[in-house]
């Protein structure tokens, strides 16, 4: 390279010993009054330290790139999964809202054509038995056997507004624990569906949180409404099951449902899902060699209480 009668360079030079030395040159052209050249002036400068320095550095800034690429793919990526979880969330705290209005519907249907038809039942018996006893047209064995009658049905409607009082809100988990409360459930969810429902806990399970509990109780409950009402199930039985610091309910049952409808359907499923996923757990849904479904919740049980 010439610059104002300079000429500057990069050579390699191999030293007796084999090293190679990286060399600056630069060579000045001398001139004479006349302006003819008359030699010149050559400098040689060692820049091998300086080279190694800068490959060093175009090394650590090719390696710094790449890292920045990496990280930066990484955060993509955890920005696109941030949003995605997001998304579904959003999507089932949706389809949750519309399943509590499903059920809101559910249990008005279920109070207008059960217990409101039991109660006015009962009071038109109530309502004849009064008038006859006023116009003293009844026998006392007639009198008698309304009043059984009374009496039975009003059982009937307790009966049914324990039951749909169970459904909305299972009062007794926090007195009583989540054990208790499932099997209340698997006996109201038989006397509901008229099938055999069980409940099996080998040895207490402690949960410190009750919100766990709850969730747990939802997916229970969702199951075996599944099983009984969609699959036609005459057995369901739920399993609660401690194995060191894992937690496992299970749910199985003898209907006609099939893995493959199952998936592509419902948002009970989601919502079991959903409630898996909230308490840090796996849902599985597994077909059983003959018939039936058996739908599997796992989760570490962090807070277990010493007992």
């Amino acid at each position: 390279m010439r610059e104002h009668g300079v000429w500057r360079g990069d050579n390699i030079h191999l030293t007796r010993d084999g090293r190679e030395l990286h060399v600056a040159s630069s060579i000045t052209v001398v001139r004479d009054r006349s302006g003819a050249p008359a030699g010149q002036i050559r400098v040689l400068r060692d820049v091998t330290e300086r080279r190694r320095a800068e490959e060093q550095i175009r090394c650590l800034n090719h390696a710094l790139e790449s890292r920045v690429i990496e990280r930066t793919a990484a955060l993509r990526a955890a920005v696109d999964s941030l949003e995605s979880e997001i998304a579904e969330r959003q999507r089932l705290e949706r389809e949750i809202l519309e399943i509590s209005e499903h059920e809101k519907a559910r249990v008005g249907q279920d109070l207008h054509d059960g217990l409101c038809q039991t109660l006015t039942g009962i009071a038109l018996i109530a309502k004849v038995l009064q008038r006859n006893l006023e116009d003293e047209k009844l026998s006392l064995a007639a009198a008698s056997a309304d009043t059984k009658t009374i009496v039975s049905l009003v059982k009937d409607a307790i009966s049914e507004a324990r039951n749909l009082a169970t459904e909305m809100y299972p009062v007794n988990i926090e007195e009583y624990g989540l054990a208790p409360a499932l099997e209340k459930l698997t006996a109201s969810m038989a006397n509901r569906f008229r099938n055999t429902c069980r409940f099996k806990c080998p040895e207490p399970v402690e949960l410190a949180d009750n919100q766990v509990a709850a969730h747990l109780y939802r997916i229970t409950q969702e199951a075996v409404s599944n099983a009984s009402n969609h699959g036609d199930a005459s057995m369901v039985v739920v399993t609660f099951a401690a194995a060191g610091d894992r937690v496992t309910l299970t749910i199985e049952d003898n209907g006609n449902g099939r893995l493959k409808n199952l998936k592509s359907t419902g948002m009970g499923l989601k919502t079991m899902d959903y409630r898996a996923r909230a308490i840090g757990g796996s849902l599985e849904i597994k077909q059983r060699p003959r018939f039936g479904l058996a739908i599997i919740c796992t989760f570490p049980n962090r807070q277990r209480k010493d007992v």
